[in-house]
């Protein structure tokens, strides 16, 4: 489902959290979320299952589309989660 959030006439910023789940012996998680509309990736290595981040909607379009997924880290690398896919819907003040 959309995430909205408003904003002035240059563009919008949401806080988005992201939540998953423990995986066994893992010491920390890869986060990454692609905005499908510029292709910008952000990547983070995280201690925690939980992770917000500051996202931007602008006006035109009206929203932007984004997946993301995780994957756990203990020493080796584990598979990435599947996909999720959100938008974070712009409305102007």
């Amino acid at each position: 489902s959309p995430i909205s959030v408003t904003g002035d006439l240059g563009a919008a910023v949401g806080l988005v959290t992201f939540v998953w789940q423990v995986a066994e012996r893992a010491t920390d998680y890869e986060l990454e979320v692609t905005n499908l509309d510029t292709g910008e990736v952000y990547t983070e290595i995280v201690s925690s299952t939980t992770k917000q981040i500051l996202l931007t909607a602008k006006p035109n379009p009206q929203y932007m589309t984004y997946t993301w997924r995780v994957r756990a880290r203990a020493g080796a690398v584990g598979t990435w989660s599947d996909k999720a896919t959100f938008r974070l819907t712009y409305t102007p003040l």
